[in-house]
């Protein structure tokens, strides 16, 4: 379903998660991936407005116990259309993908929901993102396709030097110099930790189960996607505690270009796999 979306919106998709987990929400609806949007400076003028949206979202919303964050959650009917709108309206700007402008203009259109309604109070209107986004679209493909043999080549060395330091022999060093500083990283016991300053002071504790040779990894799935941003799936495998079977897990990574040819981590998120 996500391969045509840029890493800003499956980052958007992912926070969306994060924001309902908070509010103990058991569905993800148009308004957490609204404020998932807002999350990211780099979304567009609504950014700045990111404090208004969540005081009224909170105003109309059931605050429940937090969910964890390796419970799965899924979209309501809601955001399952924003989502499909949001794909229709890339078609329709003959856009090769689908970054949070479309899923911005989708939620408008899903016209019901309180993410809807909000933006219409903040004279959020459908043809002026329309026309926003027509204007940059045909330049931004153009100058992506200029650059994605740069960007897949030092994306990928960056990937494959932070696995291989990973999984070096001895104990953790400090991993957190090989994140962006506002990076994220989600363990597999559901655990975020925010930014590299404290990444790094976690260091041992996070990255303990990786460091040994008897440690094995496959990439399973690494791509470029429009922002200078690599996208990657690695399944690991480690040895069990007190000789028991082998522990298997997946790690989301989300790579981005801080300056030329300076690749950083800007997330990893690692989910148990049975």
């Amino acid at each position: 379903m996500f391969e045509r979306y840029t890493e800003a919106a499956r980052r958007s998709i992912f926070f969306a998660r994060y924001e309902a987990s908070q509010y103990g929400s058991p569905h993800i609806d148009t308004e957490h991936l609204l404020l998932g949007m807002l999350r990211d400076s780099k979304n567009g003028k609504l950014s700045d407005q990111g404090e208004w949206f969540r005081v009224e979202i909170e105003k109309n919303t059931k605050i429940r116990e937090r969910i964890p964050t390796s419970v799965e959650i899924p979209l309501t009917d809601d955001c399952k259309r924003a989502l499909t709108l949001a794909h229709e309206e890339a078609d329709r700007l003959k856009s090769r993908y689908i970054g949070p402008e479309h899923m911005l203009m989708g939620i408008v259109l899903a016209e019901k929901g309180l993410a809807a309604r909000l933006l219409r109070e903040r004279g959020v209107q459908l043809e002026d993102l329309r026309s926003e986004c027509a204007n940059n679209t045909t330049k931004g493909d153009y100058e992506e396709a200029q650059h994605i043999t740069r960007w897949s080549e030092g994306a990928e060395g960056a990937l494959n030097s932070f696995l291989e330091a990973l999984r070096s022999e001895g104990a953790p060093s400090n991993f957190g110099e090989w994140f962006t500083e506002d990076g994220r990283l989600i363990d597999s016991g559901g655990r975020v930790w925010v930014g590299a300053n404290e990444i790094a002071t976690h260091s041992a504790e996070i990255f303990a189960p990786y460091v040994t040779k008897r440690a094995a990894y496959r990439i399973e799935d690494s791509r470029i996607v429009r922002a200078p941003f690599l996208h990657a799936t690695i399944l690991w495998e480690m040895p069990g505690s007190g000789g028991n079977a082998r522990v298997r897990q997946r790690m989301t990574i989300a790579i981005l270009e801080g300056s030329p040819d300076q690749w950083k981590v800007y997330f990893v998120q690692v989910t148990p796999v049975a």
